[in-house]
C-alpha cells in the first residue's frame, strides 16, 4: 500500500484500507471535488460495502460525490 502514499493518496486512507484488509489489486477511481481524507473513506466505505462481490470478480469503479460506477474486467466484455 505504500505506492498508494507515494501517488498523493492521503495516508489515512492508506491505513483504513490496510485495517480493513483491503488489498492494493482493487482498482477505484475517484472523481471527487471533496479529497478530504474522511470524505474519501467515507465514499470508500459506502462503495466497498455495496461492491464486494464485483471487485472480486473483477472490475474497475468510478465513485464520484452522489454516485458510482461498476465495470467488470475485461472492459467491454459481454460476460457479467
Amino acid at each position: 500500500m505504500r505506492f498508494l502514499a507515494d501517488m498523493g493518496v492521503d495516508i489515512r486512507v492508506v491505513r483504513w484500507l490496510r485495517d480493513g484488509g483491503h488489498d492494493a489489486v482493487q482498482v477505484i477511481v475517484f472523481r471527487l471535488r471533496n479529497t478530504r481524507a474522511l470524505h474519501v473513506i467515507d465514499r470508500l466505505a459506502t462503495v466497498l460495502a455495496k461492491s464486494t462481490v464485483a471487485l472480486a470478480r473483477g472490475a474497475v469503479i468510478s465513485v464520484e460525490e452522489s454516485r458510482y460506477r461498476i465495470r467488470f474486467l475485461p472492459i467491454g466484455s459481454t460476460e457479467r
